[in-house]
């Protein structure tokens, strides 16, 4: 049989080996140049969240107010934009929040146009205190790099103007920072506090009183005038300068009443609306976010910087600031625990590969692939103007064990063929081009996994981390095919010596050794012996490595068995399927966590009718269970932002990095009793305060703003127009949940509503008195809330805004606002409560809205975590719930997301399988036997579970994503055993003596290859490294298990179902051939000419 062609690579390699290093030492030059200079970043850049927000500022209103003034209207207007997908709206007393969703592929430019565009059309239907609309548009730029919280002792109404004039400049001065916010300051106001007694005196009525200062403080262009042959433009000057000019303001000319009869007039603080504290100290929080490209470590470094400087300026006294989470230190310490990773991880496959071959020139040329390929790889990233960040560095150091494996192939074979007696240079060309077609369709096939994610419908988000997850790998893996093909073969070459064919090689007459057969017997191909020399007389060995005769002969062993069983292993194998199954894969945690930082956040909502001095009583005393726990927590510090309605307290838990053989060695210790843990770990302190934290009366207690708790929670969610139709309805779905058996709680949005005051005009009486409605809501707006009437412009430039109110004790009563006079029509004084009805009812704290429709929610908490159940009987106890026309309900996005999570996942799967299946079956030139390799993917998926199962592993994104590179992997084993198979039967061996002889010479290189990514992933899977505070682990133990079982098991079941599926093609290929010649041959015609004869 001919010898086949020499492939152009190898080629390339034995023949230029000039050009060939030439080529290597350009890539090593560009290589240092990429490393150097590509930026580094916690999070890749470039994903854009088809969203937009809208945010509305409207203070001192309520929800109800709010969401008809001024949510309606913004949705009205939204309502023409194109390629809007959904609008979801949160209504709150003194804010609105419109989240707009797009369709996937939306130009968020030209939408960002649209919006602005209907924005402007929508503020002329605005409340007059509505100053402007906001617009967002949120990115991972607009993640903060630093948190940090600045404390200041000097009088609190300075810290606005040093914020503003000092410490703000000089953060916006540094390269990169995007955007700077502070939390918790009170920038100071004119405020101008009426004496009721007095006001009432003089028969001035609040309303009339804001009008008069408002049209008293302006400036105003008036035109311009010639005067002496020059034009000079006019000027009319109203605006007042001084505190003292707004006292003398003559609010009653005929009597002679000035501002300052009736009022005080003086600088204050803002309301304390919002408080941010650092411990119990009053502070101010401050977050810092860096422009698009800005190397986030760099943009760290200068905040520090500018932070050291401000502090040491004796200017601002005891200013100072406390860093919580420096994103730059925790991308440094992520990445340089993930290149420690990598290096041990390369390690572990190095001294695999040694304890293999037995040979330290043999174990180098391979290990050649590992830095070569992984420097490609960050060459393409640098050139696709990409970061290294947690995502392309996960890529790689999956990378570490994966592109060893197409040198060991091609230098296994090299080997081979140097046993045969082929020179150095003729083994390395042969061996390489021999296995350059498998190994490329097995290459391909791990990228391929990659293709489906490309095409994953609506999961944007998904495809974008996943494909700088899988660029990494991709590129890498495309190096490493090239690298074995281009320059493995050149090293063989140059590291061969004189006695290696008889030394270090002589692992295939290990084999024949041990087998008890004669070399002839096992003749692959037709060049055995080479070139008509006789076979070479090696030396005996005594080496003990993985792979020699004694673990071959076994494996031998257990393969004719198998073969010659092929109904019991069958039963066996779909045994252990059912098993794993139906058992351990029930109890594997589905908790898909999403991560956090390194902190513990407390969130309370809290009722209606909470003063911030209340809130703040409260808070001391889990101030004083924190502090008692400090060493048990270990936390550096913790910081609080309240205000009316909620609290944030965040516990900054210090940051221990630890390398993967510690964190090993610890887990171990402490599981023996050995050691005990020197402080609570997250999870523990989470529980100690879920026990031992009692939250305020009426108020919900949440932690990491996603409750982590062990209960499984879902909703119900109501759609409709009206909230208190919205509101009965809700009663009856609580009343059918509860019938659900295995619900612990049952609990609506609503139950966090408060009591609110209204006063409805009676607007007969209004009209016989002949006072105006407009005038009545105006007073009652002062007099409760207060109202701007304009600003206030010191010399420096700053503008303050300038609020007009009652006392607080002339406000904060029903009492005294009864006390509130009119003008009759008759000149009499109409008092307020002659005017309006008094009653009191419930209010929402929020309204929420989906579609311009309003949604109120139920949740169901349940002691099972098995959500598709609790939705089938959710589904059964609402099947004959009749609700009013225009009225739905549906189990919430909660719902809608896992069943988007489960299609896009399956979808990933199936294309993957199909993928596979399609480029195997174009290798083998079968549309059936590829089914026999196929079978590797339910054989790791035997291991995973197993695996996930024994360590109590959850099964979270990180372990999908596991799950979804494995497929890609697995497969490769199998791909270089058939093609072993069906090159053997090609050249005359009969079916089941090569089915043996490939697994035999398969059997050492397809556990190189295995153990090497294995070995390669004890780092990850062992250690403590961290994507945002997401651990690696389970996609490493998905690897591995999944690695593990596949193996052992390719060795075994691929050549039985190899054979199932050969028998099954010949026997529908007979099938076949006994149709067409039926048809060929027809039915028999008789001779009619003879019978009539």
């Amino acid at each position: 049989m001919n010898r086949p062609a020499n492939s152009l690579l190898p080629s390339l390699s034995v023949n230029r080996p000039i050009t060939v290093s030439m080529i290597l030492l350009s890539m090593l030059v560009v290589g240092a140049i990429a490393t150097e200079m590509i930026p580094i970043a916690l999070f890749p850049d470039g994903f854009e969240n088809p969203q937009l927000h809208v945010g509305v500022s409207y203070r001192n209103s309520n929800p109800t107010d709010t969401e008809e003034q001024v949510t309606r209207p913004i949705e009205d207007a939204l309502g023409t934009v194109p390629h809007i997908r959904r609008i979801y709206s949160n209504t709150q007393s003194s804010y609105v929040n419109v989240r707009i969703q797009f369709h996937k592929g939306t130009d968020l430019s030209e939408a960002y146009a649209n919006v602005s565009d209907r924005m402007e059309r929508a503020m002329t239907e605005m409340p007059e205190r509505v100053e402007r609309i906001n617009i967002f548009k949120y990115s991972t730029n607009d993640i903060p790099v630093i948190w940090a919280a600045m404390t200041y002792s000097q009088e609190e109404m300075d810290v606005d103007f040093l914020a503003d004039r000092y410490v703000l400049p000089a953060f916006q001065r540094i390269d990169g920072v995007g955007n700077v916010q502070l939390n918790g300051i009170r920038g100071r106001e004119v405020r101008v506090v009426i004496d009721h007694d007095r006001l009432a005196a003089h028969n001035i009525g609040v309303a009339e009183l804001g009008i008069t200062l408002n049209d008293q403080n302006f400036n105003l262009s008036a035109g311009k005038v010639v005067q002496g042959g020059s034009e000079r433009f006019v000027r009319s000057v109203g605006r007042l300068r001084t505190l003292s000019e707004f006292e003398s303001i003559l609010v009653d000319a005929e009597s002679g009443v000035s501002l300052g009869d009736i009022a005080t007039v003086e600088f204050s603080p803002q309301d304390d609306w919002n408080v941010f504290s650092l411990e119990r100290d009053k502070s101010y929080g401050i977050a810092f976010s860096r422009s698009s490209g800005a190397n986030v470590v760099e943009v760290c470094r200068g905040v520090e910087s500018a932070m050291r400087k401000l502090e040491s300026n004796p200017q601002f006294g005891d200013l100072r600031f406390h860093i919580f989470w420096n994103q730059g230190d925790h991308v440094t310490e992520s990445i340089n625990n993930l290149k420690q990773s990598g290096m041990w991880g390369g390690l572990f496959s190095i001294v695999v590969l040694f304890l293999f071959l037995r040979s330290l020139r043999m174990t180098l040329t391979i290990t050649l692939a590992i830095p070569l390929s992984l420097l490609c790889s960050v060459i393409v990233l640098y050139f696709q103007g990409w970061s290294l960040n947690i995502a392309t560095m996960m890529g790689l150091l999956l990378s570490v064990g994966l592109v060893v494996d197409n040198a060991i192939v091609i230098v296994e074979n090299i080997q081979i063929k140097r046993t045969q007696g082929s020179s150095p240079s003729e083994a390395a060309l042969g061996g390489a081009s021999e296995m350059g077609l498998a190994i490329t369709l097995a290459t391909l096939t791990t990228i391929i996994v990659f293709l489906p994610l490309i095409l994953m419908g609506d999961s944007s988000e998904m495809q974008f981390w996943l494909l700088r997850i899988g660029v990494p790998v991709m590129t890498s893996l495309v190096a490493s095919l090239v690298i074995a093909l281009l320059l493995i073969p050149l090293a063989t070459k140059v590291m061969s010596s004189k006695g290696a064919n008889h030394k270090d090689l002589c692992c295939e007459q290990q084999d024949i050794a041990g087998s008890g057969r004669s070399p002839s017997a096992h003749k692959p191909v037709s060049s055995w012996p080479p070139r008509g020399r006789p076979l070479p007389n090696f030396p005996k060995t005594n080496k003990k490595t993985f792979g020699n005769s004694r673990a071959s002969a076994l494996y031998i062993k257990a393969l004719r068995w198998s073969l010659s069983n092929r109904s019991y292993v069958s039963i066996g194998l779909i045994a252990i399927l059912v098993v794993s199954f139906a058992v351990p894969f029930k109890k594997i945690n589905q908790n898909a966590s999403s991560g956090a930082l390194q902190n513990i956040t407390l969130r309370y909502d809290f009722p209606g009718g909470q003063s911030i001095e209340e809130i703040s009583s409260y808070l001391s005393g889990v101030y004083d269970y924190i502090e008692s726990k400090r060493a048990a927590y270990n936390y550096k510090t913790y910081s609080t932002y309240y205000t009316a309605g909620f609290a944030n307290l965040e516990i900054h838990l210090n940051n221990e990095t630890k390398t993967w053989y510690e964190t090993a060695y610890a887990g171990l210790t402490q599981s023996l009793g050995l050691t005990k843990k020197p402080h609570l770990d997250r999870q523990e302190i989470i529980d100690d305060l879920k026990k031992n934290v009692t939250p305020a009366p009426g108020s919900r207690l949440r932690f990491n703003w996603k409750d982590e708790n062990p209960n499984q929670s879902y909703n119900v969610a109501l759609y409709g127009d009206d909230t208190d139709t919205l509101r009965q309805l809700s009663k009856e779905v609580e009343r059918r949940l509860r019938s659900i058996e295995g619900l612990i709680a049952v609990e609506t949005e609503e139950d966090m509503n408060r009591q609110e005051l209204n006063l409805t005009l009676d607007r007969e009486k209004a009209l016989r008195f002949g006072i105006d409605p407009g005038m009545i809501s105006g007073a009652i707006s002062y007099a409760v809330r207060g109202n701007e009437v304009g600003y206030f412009y010191e010399p420096s430039g700053r503008q303050l805004r300038i609020r007009i109110w009652l006392e607080e004790e002339d406000r904060d009563s029903m009492d005294e606002l009864r006390k509130i006079n009119f003008d009759g029509i008759d000149g009499s004084q109409v008092p307020l409560e002659s005017l309006v009805r008094v009653s009191y009812d419930e209010s929402s704290r929020a309204i929420q809205r989906q579609d311009r429709k309003t949604v109120l929610r139920v949740k169901g908490i349940a002691t099972k975590a098995d959500s598709m159940e609790l939705f089938k009987q959710t589904d059964a106890v609402m099947e004959d719930f009749e609700m009013p026309r225009g009225y739905r309900w549906d189990k919430g996005g909660q719902y809608q997301q896992m069943q988007e999570s489960n299609q896009s996942f399956t979808f990933t799967l199936v294309m993957i399988v199909v993928f596979v299946i399609l480029l195997m079956g174009a290798m083998f030139e079968s549309f059936i036997l590829p089914f026999s390799v196929f079978l590797t993917m339910p054989l790791a998926a035997i291991g995973v579970v197993w695996t996930l199962y024994l360590t109590g592993t959850p099964f979270n994104i990180m372990a999908s994503i596991g799950i979804i590179i494995l497929l890609g992997v697995v497969v490769n084993n199998g791909i270089v055993l058939i093609d072993l198979v069906t090159r053997l039967r090609a050249e005359g061996l009969p079916r089941l003596e090569a089915v043996i002889e490939a697994g035999k010479r398969r059997f050492r290189p397809i556990w190189m290859t295995s153990l090497t990514t294995i070995f390669g992933m004890i780092p990850m899977s062992l250690g403590d490294t961290k994507m945002m505070e997401m651990s690696y682990s389970p996609l490493g133990r998905a690897i591995i298990g999944g690695m593990l079982t596949a193996t052992f098991l390719t060795l075994l079941i691929v050549p039985l179902f190899y054979t199932l599926f050969d028998d099954l093609r010949i026997h529908v290929g007979n099938q076949i051939k006994t149709v067409f010649s039926r048809a060929q041959s027809g039915p028999k015609i008789p001779n009619t000419q003879s019978s009539a004869n």
